[in-house]
């Protein structure tokens, strides 16, 4: 309780115990002279209660108060802005939570995308020919502001591509990713295909994206998976970075923009809400524009954002990934502009890996030579129990090789986490790959360092 309420009940408790004696003083002069002495004397002690009540009861009061103030100003974190090169950058002060180091929040980003479900593409033999940019409709992209209903912008598909140059005349698709989301922005699967150019890849490409003439070499042209992606974002909302180049790139090798959804555009959400380095403000004072120092980012680049909002990631400028950070930066924008909260992101269950053989599939009978009937010798239930345990800890970390179609070895990995952070290529196709179940994941072959369950119990 402040110093100004406490003087403030002790010159109550006084004036009542002044008051108090009055009434006394007053009582036994009229006791004196035979009057209604009675009725002073219950005032005086009246008084004299109340002036010990009163003031612990507005200490109560008070102090109640001000418990309320701290823990409500305690449910909320104190924010410092300090200067950083993308501009200010919120820094908290006694959070109770773990503030991610950049490595930390590296991984899991990493390990977030590895847990998104990938659905394999179908191709197509179907011949599609390309358009021209001017042959492509309209599109209009869609603002966020605080009364827009957040729950339809769900489901929503973003999308990235990775391409030849920057024109789509004249240049190609070589990788497009595609991911899609139900509210809270819970990942549903992923569509992602390196893809063959009808061309080379030029070095300045390739410098930009990491993507060489011999990782597409064997891959399927983007006409191939054109019907796929189509059924895939069918009834999606469509979300990406600079929206309108990856449209045009998708329009003109062949895809059909749906006209029934609805488009946003993270660069221009960003420039609604973030102030860029050198832009200028109005001065209502002078009439005049002049420079605004108080900025937000140096550019509206999809790395500067990120680093903005604290998203970190391995593997810049590539498709999966930039969708996937386009989605986080969707995300932030929207709470940045409208104050929602979004409870945290459900993700889908992880796929199992293949069935290994248990102790009880492991016969511990004799089995019986069918030249001459005798019983053949075999391990005992603990050697089984041993060989099953071996080849668990085994199947979690099992080395794994990325070859060409000649079955030369390109690289060799540890495991398949290992082989995502290094490639950039989803866990699911490399494991399918790697089992026969699809032959390339990424335009590469895949096998396991040690092919089979006999090769890793002899090992």
């Amino acid at each position: 309780m402040s110093d100004k309420k406490t003087n403030g009940s002790i010159v109550l408790l006084v004036i009542m115990i002044f008051a108090s004696i009055a009434c006394l003083i007053k009582g036994v002069f009229s006791w004196i002279e035979s009057q209604h002495y009675k009725y002073w004397f219950l005032f005086a002690i009246l008084l004299f209660i109340g002036a010990f009540v009163v003031p612990i009861i507005m200490v109560f009061f008070d102090t109640k108060k001000e418990l309320c103030t701290i823990n409500k100003d305690n449910d909320s974190i104190e924010l410092k802005e300090e200067p950083t090169k993308g501009g200010t950058q919120a820094i908290i002060e006694d959070a109770p939570i773990h503030v991610l180091s950049i490595e930390e929040s590296k991984n899991r980003f990493a390990d977030e995308l590895n847990r998104i479900p990938f659905e394999k593409p179908d191709f197509s033999s179907d011949k599609i020919n390309r358009r021209l940019v001017s042959d492509m409709p309209e599109i209009n992209t869609t603002n966020i502001i605080k009364s827009t209903n957040i729950y339809k912008l769900f489901p929503l598909v973003v999308i990235d591509t990775e391409t030849t140059g920057l024109r789509p005349k004249g240049n190609d698709i070589i990788e497009i990713a595609a991911i899609k989301f139900e509210y809270p922005f819970s990942p549903v699967s992923s569509f992602s295909m390196l893809l063959k150019p009808r061309g080379s890849i030029s070095a300045d490409a390739s410098s930009v994206n990491g993507i060489t003439n011999d990782m597409v070499k064997d891959c399927p042209p983007f006409t191939a998976i054109v019907p796929s992606l189509s059924r895939y974002i069918d009834g999606c909302n469509i979300v990406g970075h600079n929206l309108l180049f990856d449209l045009k790139f998708l329009f003109v090798c062949g895809l059909d923009l749906p006209t029934n959804v609805k488009y946003y555009d993270t660069l221009d959400l960003a420039k609604k809400t973030l102030v860029k380095y050198g832009s200028k403000k109005y001065n209502h004072h002078s009439g005049e524009y002049e420079d605004n120092d108080d900025y937000d980012v140096f550019d509206y680049k999809l790395e500067t954002l990120c680093e903005h909002y604290g998203i970190y990631r391995n593997d810049q400028h590539r498709a999966l990934s930039d969708a996937y950070a386009t989605s986080k930066l969707l995300k932030d924008l929207i709470v940045d502009k409208t104050g929602i909260i979004f409870p945290p992101a459900i993700f889908p269950k992880i796929e199992e890996e293949p069935e290994i053989p248990t102790v009880s599939s492991i016969s511990t009978e004799p089995e019986e030579d069918s030249s001459n009937g005798e019983p053949i010798s075999t391990n005992n239930q603990q050697e089984n129990t041993r060989i099953v345990k071996n080849m668990k800890k085994r199947s979690n970390s099992r080395e794994i090789i990325q070859m060409d179609d000649d079955e030369n070895i390109i690289s060799q990995f540890d495991s398949i986490s290992a082989a995502v952070k290094q490639t950039g290529i989803n866990s699911k196709s490399i494991r399918d790959a790697a089992n026969g179940i699809q032959k390339h994941a990424g335009g590469y072959v895949w096998r396991y360092k040690h092919n089979s369950i006999t090769d890793n119990i002899e090992q």
